[in-house]
């Protein structure tokens, strides 16, 4: 990893450019839906929100060129998993094609076939913009993850080990090509990490218990009701989902929940707490998890600055983002370690 030269296919952060035209045609003579288009935002796929007539609200997700067939495969089996191990969880499900099939294929203009799921629409607003939720919140949030995650334990697919660029398990942080930065953030923060990480951090995680985890649970995928509420109702974006330690699944909501919090170590005890009740924690994993959240901090500054230094692939989110991302990296990185460990084992009843 430390040498081998990454490019953005390596990463396949290529979403497909179709037409609104051909979108919308292929959406109502393959899975029967007539409405409306509205672009989202996407690193690998292309999305767009189709609202009907009825006001009915689906997303349209159609997968780059070079998405393996089996990957698109595992998410849509493991979204189907959940809705039959634990249908109270609110996340997106899958809409099938007229002939009853999950998956679709539309050809571009080249030939090339690419994938096109429907899913159901999760209504509500992220917390990108939003005010930190209260504590009592994030123990919701805590204790939705671990019912996610104990619906995925028994989850299995081929495909749940394949490569994707989100997995801190894969130790694509160490590769060089992610430290030659733009903006100097990487060098001046993650590279005089790297040595721990390889030596410390990846090694240890082969220890912890590994299972099918979403690996996405940032603020931009957690959602609250309407701007200003104080709630919590569902999670999107499965496109992460992969298999690794579960305490990485709460890494990344603790690298984004803390790194934008005036009470890090509180909004950490809250999410623990709430997770543990619904699925215990091991002792190995709330000691590692400190730097689990760091790994993650770390990988999301790399890819982010990767994708900036790429143009083609920086998304408006991304631009829009980076800033927070450096500065809830650097917040993270202040805490003390012990404090941090200590804090969440007590949360958890041990000590």
């Amino acid at each position: 990893m430390r040498t081998y030269d990454l490019t953005p296919e390596d990463l396949r952060f290529n979403p497909p450019r179709f037409d609104k035209t051909v979108l919308s045609a292929y959406a109502r003579s393959t899975f029967g839906k007539e409405g409306k288009l509205k672009p989202l935002s996407g690193e690998r796929d292309q999305n767009h929100r189709l609202t009907t007539s009825d006001g009915a609200k689906y997303v349209l997700k159609v997968s780059g060129v070079d998405e393996d067939a089996a990957v698109v495969d595992f998410q849509v089996k493991a979204l189907t998993h959940i809705a039959n191990i634990a249908p109270e969880l609110n996340v997106p499900r899958i809409v099938p094609t007229l002939d009853r099939t999950p998956i679709g294929i539309l050809a571009d203009d080249a030939g090339h076939r690419h994938q096109v799921r429907l899913l159901t629409y999760v209504s509500g607003v992220s917390y990108w913009d939003e005010p930190v939720p209260s504590l009592p919140v994030i123990k919701k949030i805590g204790a939705f993850q671990g019912k996610l995650c104990k619906a995925l334990e028994s989850c299995a697919h081929p495909a749940s080990q394949r490569f994707m660029p989100w997995d801190t398990n894969n130790g694509l942080v160490l590769n060089l090509s992610l430290s030659n930065d733009k903006f100097g953030d990487v060098r001046r923060l993650v590279v005089p990490m790297l040595d721990h990480f390889e030596h410390s951090v990846l090694p240890a995680m082969k220890a912890l218990r590994h299972q099918v985890i979403h690996n996405d649970g940032h603020r931009g995928n957690l959602l609250k009701s309407a701007p200003g509420a104080d709630d919590f109702v569902g999670v999107i974006d499965f496109g992460d989902i992969v298999q690794a330690p579960l305490a990485n699944d709460l890494a990344v909501s603790l690298d984004s929940l803390m790194g934008w919090a005036d009470n890090p170590i509180d909004v950490a005890t809250a999410l623990l707490s709430g997770f543990h009740e619904q699925f215990p924690l091991e002792r190995g994993e709330i000691e590692l998890l400190y730097d689990l959240t760091l790994l993650r901090g770390a990988l999301t500054l790399q890819l982010f600055d990767f994708q900036l230094r790429h143009e083609e692939t920086a998304t408006e989110t991304i631009k829009k983002e980076y800033p927070d991302v450096v500065n809830g990296f650097e917040r993270n990185l202040s805490l003390d370690r012990e404090n941090f460990s200590r804090s969440i084992a007590e949360a958890c009843g041990m000590t």
